[in-house]
């Protein structure tokens, strides 16, 4: 069975059509596929869904139904790692080899942590360029579903 990490720019795919969806969805729905999640993605993914519903692009009502459903799914759909004290030391080493943002680096550093607990690679992925590069360059194996 593979684990596919999903940075919350490919959860978010799962949950709002955007470039991408089909891709994500076709992984998700794989009996082939785990998905994991870092606990800080329903955070990142409840700010995603409501600056699109206040911009105008999700209705309320939309909004409202699409994260009860995560809510309601979480913890049978994702396996979670949780932000740990080992997860804050790897993003501190990130954040001085990469340029990332803060959230980006635990992010990563959430990926490489539940490799090494589970002793199993995970598939890192992800639509943001940067984060992409700097998991090749801590021999991630990454995919972006928009390419």
């Amino acid at each position: 069975m593979a684990i596919l990490y999903l940075d919350t720019s490919a959860l978010l795919k799962l949950f709002i059509r955007e470039s991408g969806t089909d891709v994500m969805i076709g992984l998700a729905v794989s009996p082939d596929n785990r998905l994991a999640i870092s606990s800080l993605a329903p955070v990142e993914l409840r700010s995603a869904v409501r600056r699109r519903q206040r911009s105008g692009d999700l209705p309320k009502l939309i909004a409202e139904k699409l994260l009860d459903y995560f809510d309601s799914t979480l913890a049978e759909k994702f396996l979670q790692q949780p932000v740990t004290d080992a997860v804050i030391s790897e993003s501190f080493l990130l954040i001085d080899r990469h340029a990332l943002r803060a959230l980006d680096a635990i992010q990563l550093a959430s990926c490489k942590v539940l490799q090494y607990s589970l002793s199993s690679s995970a598939r890192f992925i992800c639509s943001d360029l940067n984060l992409i590069e700097a998991a090749q360059s801590e021999r991630l194996e990454c995919f972006d579903p928009v390419k």
